[in-house]
């Protein structure tokens, strides 16, 4: 996929008729389905007291999401449900969270997860962004767009769209590996939505210390 996005860039820049500004579309459209169809099975809906959330694979059937997404269920005391791409419902095991970074950790035991790296690099200001989830109940979503500034804290600011429903979904990069995790949009009646996903490095150091310290 490295070389598919250099090639896509070169074209784009040496195009300069109508039939090579076509081929170029062809090549963009056809890498993002390519990577929309290897990121969806590493993707599951999150449900929860009738409310809905995103979560993906971590790896040894462990799914990452929003603590804010799991929170009802000690509260109702219902069950946390996962429904994969496939449309197969489990229940998970709630295995830990992080208050401070709203993230929080369950696990699989009916189901075998696809499983999403995390990226060993932080993204920076224009890099390529894609987002999973299901954007106010629309399940098996992806939108585009950039890392749109420097990082706030914890988080990357970015312009893929998300919504209610996004929230604990994974935001990767060209290649298909988890840079983020989408949190929060930031609305404005008077410009576009940004979208704020808690950083790779972050996650890898969080998640790894909640299930390192399970019961």
């Amino acid at each position: 996929m490295k070389n598919t996005v250099a090639k896509i860039i070169l074209i784009a820049l040496l195009s300069g008729c109508a039939s090579e500004r076509s081929g170029f579309i062809q090549e963009l459209q056809s890498y993002n389905n390519s990577l929309y169809r290897d990121v969806m099975p590493s993707v599951y809906e999150i449900i929860v007291n009738n409310g809905h959330g995103t979560g993906w694979s971590y790896g040894d059937g462990y799914i990452v999401t929003n603590k804010h997404v799991t929170d009802s269920s000690k509260e109702s005391g219902e069950r946390i449900l996962v429904r994969d791409a496939y449309g197969v419902i489990a229940v998970a095991e709630m295995i830990g969270e992080s208050s401070k970074y709203d993230i929080s950790v369950v696990r699989l035991q009916a189901i075998q997860p696809v499983d999403i790296p995390l990226s060993k690099g932080v993204a920076i200001p224009g890099d390529l962004v894609y987002a999973f989830g299901s954007p106010n109940g629309l399940e098996k979503s992806m939108t585009s767009g950039i890392v749109s500034g420097p990082p706030r804290g914890e988080f990357l600011l970015h312009s893929a769209g998300i919504g209610p429903g996004s929230s604990g979904g994974p935001l990767v990069n060209y290649k298909g590996d988890v840079v983020g995790m989408n949190t929060m949009v930031l609305n404005s009646p008077f410009g576009i939505g940004m979208g704020f996903a808690i950083s790779s490095d972050i996650l890898e150091k969080e998640i790894k210390k909640i299930i390192k310290e399970q019961p």
